[in-house]
């Protein structure tokens, strides 16, 4: 299934908008319809999650790294370790927003694909 995730996203891109794909096991799927309503919920508190979580966490990792640097006496470098903490913090922290958002909705899709089966 991990396999054919890019595949059904390009089989998604091919049906010119329409708000529910589905998976009729041509290609690939077990006949479950995807529907807005159903991955919104999960795509949202991913979304939100990870831009607050990134934005904590960079601001503070960043600004730590760059407190760092200036009193290194490597001001000049302060900007970019304090760039890369950041993007380092965002990244980390963005994959706790995934599992937490996977956690959250995962008994709801999983209801959702037991049903189509």
């Amino acid at each position: 299934m991990r396999e054919r995730l890019c595949t059904r996203a390009a089989d998604w891109a091919v049906l010119g908008g329409r708000s529910t794909l589905s998976l009729d096991g041509s290609n690939g799927g077990n006949g479950m319809a995807l529907r807005w309503q159903d991955t919104l919920p999960a795509w949202w508190s991913f979304a939100w999650r990870s831009v607050l979580y990134g934005l904590v966490g960079g601001f503070v990792l960043g600004a730590v790294a760059g407190a760092i640097a200036g009193a290194s006496g490597h001001l000049e470098k302060a900007r970019l370790w304090g760039a890369v903490a950041g993007y380092i913090a965002g990244v980390a922290l963005s994959t706790v927003a995934f599992r937490q958002a996977v956690d959250g909705h995962l008994r709801r899709l999983a209801a959702l694909a037991d049903r189509a089966v």
